[in-house]
């Protein structure tokens, strides 16, 4: 009797925690949530890099621009660094806007250390609707990586820049 007793309480015990939401099973070392995880690219600079074979489409923005990284269009003050562009491509990302891009049409060359881009068609697509579209240059640092530290946007007439000045 005095068994069954405890047996009962120790079960009671078990439950009341379980249902409580107590933590005795939760692993100890849980890994970060996005380990392993590929990061989503809805504005699809990843395919810039596509006429570089060898870089890797699971990339934070922030991995694909060199720190100083340069983006010019004619109309605003050109910007020098990452931190602005990133912000940027993050606010057209939070417009849920869509980029696609087709390196099968540009021109590319090397020279040294760089790849250059030219002439690279985009749209840029929100809501469904076409919001701007043209033509971009890139010029990409072979090493130690393949990333862009050089962006000029070329808008068709009639159509807004890439990013808003």
């Amino acid at each position: 009797m005095n068994n069954i007793l405890r047996i009962n309480t120790i079960s009671a015990l078990l439950c009341l925690l379980t249902l409580c939401g107590c933590s005795i099973f939760d692993l100890k070392n849980p890994e970060p949530p996005l380990v392993g995880v590929k990061t989503e690219d809805p504005l699809n600079i990843g395919d810039i890099l596509s006429v570089a074979t060898e870089s890797s489409a699971n990339m934070d923005y922030s991995d694909y621009f060199v720190n100083n990284v340069v983006f010019e269009y004619a109309h605003f003050q050109k910007i020098n660094g990452k931190g602005d562009l990133i912000n940027m491509l993050n606010r057209l990302r939070t417009q849920t806007s869509l980029v696609e891009w087709q390196p099968e049409r540009a021109k590319t060359r090397f020279e040294g250390n760089l790849q250059i881009v030219e002439n690279m068609p985009y749209t840029v697509y929100s809501g469904g609707r076409v919001i701007c579209a043209g033509l971009a240059d890139f010029h990409i640092v072979r090493e130690p990586d393949w990333m862009i530290s050089y962006w000029k946007d070329v808008p068709d007439g009639g159509y807004a820049p890439f990013f808003e000045p």
